[in-house]
């Protein structure tokens, strides 16, 4: 959006997305973790445009999926930007609870 400030990810960032990632370990908040063999790197965004008077994530943004389920997140900090649990997958990234931020 126009107008608005740009946050961009440091250059050295690179992922691959898509459902071959399962089971693969990512980085987040400095922090190695393998992920379960039914959830994967669904995307990333590399930058962000935020509103002066909200939160700004600072990228790169992370999105997991499982099943139907998906959590997205920022890679530095771990803080949960948005997610999505389908009833019956309440708890399907508690696995990354040790990591995550959740804002108030």
């Amino acid at each position: 959006m126009p107008g608005l400030p740009l946050r961009q990810a440091e250059p050295r960032y690179a992922l691959t997305a898509g459902p071959q990632t399962a089971g693969t370990t990512i980085i987040i908040h400095g922090r190695r973790l393998q992920l379960p063999a039914d959830v994967w790197v669904d995307g990333y965004q590399v930058e962000v445009r935020c509103a002066p008077t909200g939160p700004c994530p600072d990228p790169p943004i992370d999105t997991l999926r499982r099943g139907q389920s998906w959590l997205r997140f920022a890679v530095q900090d771990g803080t949960v930007v948005d997610e999505h649990l389908e009833p019956g997958q309440e708890a399907a990234f508690d696995f990354l609870q040790p990591v995550l931020v959740r804002p108030p």
